[in-house]
């Protein structure tokens, strides 16, 4: 059975102490009472010297002067070395002490502390000091052993850590009472939230997200640093690059939008940046055909509490008079994707299309039950123009058509088709999927159901180099499909005339063989 710490003799400490004391002692001992030096007569109680004294007492002292009372030679005391004996004793008297009690070693000193001491040793730039000073203020502050002043003084030292240093590792503790913080120490927690708020370390977003929806939640940020929460959040979804924080920033914007909390410059560039369409067309195309559009609706905006609607009005090419549009795409949030179409150009040479959208915002979750009466939190409608050059009807060679038959192979591989498919219905007579994923070249293809010796056109594919599309092709104007079908893919000028920007192609022919086509039931 091992013996208890309390039983137990620490040899060391106690040999050291019993060897101190004894230095100690010798200390004293020479220092306070030293040997008397010379052979001159002196009064043994107040060491008057006697020389020449002829009288039975001190004149000095009164007391009676004998062989008893009457020292030979002075004495010389050294309070140093007698105050130094004292130090020594006093350290063998704690080393004799924790030899005979090693559990005087477990105690936790910083407990019996000062305040002013603990609070001292808290902001140590050593992190050891820091630490151990930090969990004694926390069981003060959680025991209630602190006054308000002194929570006040705990508040001051933290906040001056995270201004000196931009430590935000106590910070935690100042944001649950930021009410009783004075507005420049309010100043400093709120600047070290927006900091780890733009950072890119995951973990502190997050918290800082947290702690300024609580200041907000209990409405204790100021109006100015309100605006440059906005701020901030509005240069976020105006940049390019993403930021970690980017979510939490356009939910606060959309939160202070619906609650019309947002500066009228604030509101107006939220809308306008969340919901910002561009205007793509092709930039040569070929007198008396179509010239093919695309409005991509892009743009940064909150993920909750509201959705949208994006609407093509109309479309016209130079001072021609618009051409009514009906399409329109309606979803939940602020959605990007994409619409568009095309118009007849006849006259050859340099023209403006004008493309009019009306772009809403409405608060509330989507599907709405009044969706389309209900009336927009925010909307614009707005021209967008682009520039394109008609070519002369004439003109044949627009489109480059390059001959690289080494690229069959890896255009092959980068084309799917997959969930053929046939009914008997009178819609989706048969239908399929083509996924294009990075082909090595520019292409654009018609394609053909070959079955029964016979080829049926049922759409067109296109993709530029590197790029990714899904198409879906359903057709209804062929005859009944047998159990596989192949597909033909030829490469084709006019569907690469009806995209925004191809303008050299592959030159060839595809053809993937037996394809099993699912046949759905009949109602």
């Amino acid at each position: 059975m091992n013996p208890s710490a309390s039983s137990t003799i620490l040899a060391g400490p106690l040999f050291l102490g019993i060897l101190l004391v004894h230095v100690a002692a010798f200390l004293i001992r020479y220092g306070w009472f030293p040997r008397g030096t010379g052979k001159a007569p002196h009064c043994r109680r107040c060491g008057y010297s006697l020389e020449g004294i002829q009288t039975d007492r001190c004149p000095e002292c009164g007391n009676f002067l004998t062989s008893r009372t009457i020292v030979k030679g002075r004495r010389v005391r050294r309070k140093s070395l007698a105050f130094l004996g004292i130090i020594v004793a006093l350290i063998g008297i704690g080393c004799t002490t924790v030899g005979f009690k090693p559990g005087l070693l477990e105690i936790d000193w910083d407990a019996h502390k000062p305040l002013f001491w603990v609070l001292h040793n808290f902001e140590s730039t050593d992190a050891q000091t820091r630490d151990r000073a930090w969990l004694e203020l926390t069981r003060r502050f959680a025991t209630h052993q602190l006054s308000d002043a002194d929570k006040a003084k705990l508040d001051a030292a933290i906040v001056r850590i995270i201004a000196r240093s931009g430590d935000d590792a106590f910070r935690n503790h100042v944001v649950a009472r930021y009410a009783k913080l004075s507005d420049a120490q309010k100043n400093v927690v709120f600047t070290s939230l927006l900091a780890d708020l733009q950072g890119n370390n995951y973990v502190p977003v997050v918290v800082a997200g947290s702690d300024l929806d609580d200041l907000m939640g209990h409405a204790l940020l100021s109006p100015s640093q309100l605006d440059q929460l906005e701020q901030l959040a509005l240069g976020a979804q105006a940049a390019s690059a993403r930021s970690l924080a980017i979510h939490w920033l356009l939910n606060f914007l959309g939160d202070r939008a619906a609650a019309n909390q947002l500066a009228p410059a604030h509101h107006e560039r939220f809308f306008t940046q969340a919901m910002s369409p561009s205007l793509k067309v092709r930039q040569e195309m070929i007198a008396g055909q179509r010239l093919p559009f695309s409005v991509h609706y892009g743009g940064k905006g909150p993920d909750r509490g509201w959705w949208s609607r994006d609407q093509l009005l109309a479309i016209a090419v130079d001072d021609n008079p618009p051409q009514p549009q009906g399409s329109s795409i309606t979803g939940n949030g602020f959605m990007g994707g994409a619409s568009g179409g095309s118009i007849a150009v006849e006259q050859p040479g340099k023209h403006v299309v004008h493309v009019t959208l009306k772009t809403s915002a409405f608060v509330g979750a989507y599907p709405a039950p009044d969706e389309h009466t209900a009336t927009p939190f925010w909307s614009r409608t707005i021209t967008l123009s682009a520039p394109f050059l008609a070519l002369p009807a004439t003109t044949r060679d627009d489109i480059t058509l390059i001959d690289d038959p080494a690229a069959v192979d890896a255009i092959r591989q980068s084309i799917n088709v997959n969930d053929v498919r046939a009914s008997d219905k009178g819609y989706d007579r048969l239908a399929m999927t083509i996924a294009i994923r990075s082909p090595p070249v520019n292409i654009a293809f018609e394609v053909f159901a070959l079955y029964a010796n016979k080829e049926h056109r049922i759409g067109s594919v296109y993709s530029n180099a590197g790029e990714d599309h899904n198409f879906g092709i359903n057709t209804n104007d062929v005859p009944a499909p047998p159990s596989a079908i192949a597909i033909v893919l030829r490469a084709s000028p006019t569907v690469a005339r009806d995209t925004i920007d191809l303008y050299e192609i592959w030159n060839g022919t595809l053809t993937i063989p037996n394809l099993p086509v699912l046949r759905s039931e009949q109602e």
